[in-house]
């Protein structure tokens, strides 16, 4: 069976991200301790190769979906 997966990307800065996936959700209790996490992986990242110029970010924590 062939199966094809198109997704959509979008480019945006951290401060986008940040403002969209954990702003916007003033209730969660984990979206800002991920980004913090997503940060130091991203800061470590940039140390360490500088070639890096595009991330992929996916999962429920790019949905609109509320949970705690």
């Amino acid at each position: 069976m062939n199966r094809e997966i198109y997704l959509k990307c979008y480019e945006v800065t951290l401060e986008e991200i940040k403002e969209k996936l954990v702003d916007n959700f003033p209730d969660s209790n984990t979206r800002q301790s991920r980004f913090e996490c997503f940060m130091a992986f991203y800061n470590d990242l940039l140390s360490n190769v500088k070639s890096c110029v595009r991330l992929l970010i996916d999962g429920s924590f790019v949905t609109g979906v509320r949970q705690n």
